[in-house]
């Protein structure tokens, strides 16, 4: 998964106020998870990405299409879980999906050797593909240990060399 912009140079100049952003978040109570300080915040979206955060100028002009008032509520990221399985959820990917963004998690990292121990690389295929077009990010690890330990148990799958480059390519 790449998380690129598509047009970095456009996303510069909306971080500079020389064009406008699509959204500004104003009179927000911005989190900062790795300082633990709490600002009164401005932040600004342009396509999806945030192009900047004002914590000095309150007062300026905001440059945005849409405004939302955070009437002082608080803003913090998503929650990433970097280490989940989901089919261990008894639930698809969509559903997990349902499930923990309304958490604040909206990014996961998932093993998902269980269904590969059971359906081999279809399972982790599937795992894959129903990932794609979620509202969160859900990056699929390839499972290191099909079976997870070789010659004492007899599994669905076993995973070699040749099964995990196959499963790299997946796009």
């Amino acid at each position: 998964m790449k998380l690129q912009h598509n047009n970095i140079k456009e996303l510069l100049k909306a971080s500079l106020n020389e064009i406008q952003n699509d959204l500004a978040v104003t009179n927000c109570q911005l989190v900062n998870v790795i300082t633990g300080i709490v600002s009164n915040a401005i932040v600004y979206v342009h396509n999806g990405y945030i192009s900047h955060v004002e914590y000095d100028n309150l007062d300026e002009k905001i440059n945005a299409k849409t405004i939302i008032d955070a009437n002082g509520k608080y803003l913090i990221p998503g929650f990433i879980d970097s280490h989940v399985h989901i089919e261990s959820s008894m639930m698809t990917p969509r559903n997990f999906a349902k499930a923990v963004i309304n958490c604040g998690t909206t990014t996961v990292v998932t093993d998902p050797h269980e269904i590969a121990n059971v359906y081999g690389k279809d399972g982790v295929k599937y795992m894959h593909d129903s990932a794609t077009g979620l509202p969160m990010r859900q990056l699929i690890d390839i499972p290191s240990c099909v079976p997870s330990v070789p010659g004492l148990e007899y599994a669905g799958a076993n995973f070699d060399a040749t099964d995990i480059i196959e499963l790299s390519n997946l796009k």
